[in-house]
């Protein structure tokens, strides 16, 4: 597969608004739950920017829908399960679950 390359040098990043960091429940910023090496902040904001993490599903759609504080949010939650902007729903224990039946009948 074709891969790209970003110089570290040439990524403006910004990260999660203060505001973010106030949303209630176990939200948070996805920044503030991972730790990397300094050098390569700029790198890791580009990658995350202001994506949010929940606990719980039901907690990430009310987040990731508006229904907190007026504006949509890209959410993931701790199973996997990713909600962006748009509305759609990725991967997941629903994912892993159905993925692992596969095999069941083999």
């Amino acid at each position: 597969a074709p891969m790209t390359s970003l110089p570290l040098e040439s990524l403006r990043a910004g990260g999660p608004s203060e505001g973010l960091h106030s949303l209630g429940g176990t939200c948070r910023p996805v920044l503030s739950c991972i730790q990397f090496d300094p050098s390569l902040e700029v790198a890791v904001r580009y990658a995350v920017g202001s994506t949010l993490v929940c606990d719980r599903l039901e907690e990430a759609k009310k987040v990731a829908f508006g229904d907190v504080d007026g504006n949509r949010h890209k959410v993931v939650t701790v199973d996997g399960t990713c909600i962006f902007k748009n509305g759609t729903m990725q991967g997941g224990q629903a994912t892993v679950e159905r993925r692992a039946r596969k095999w069941d009948s083999k």
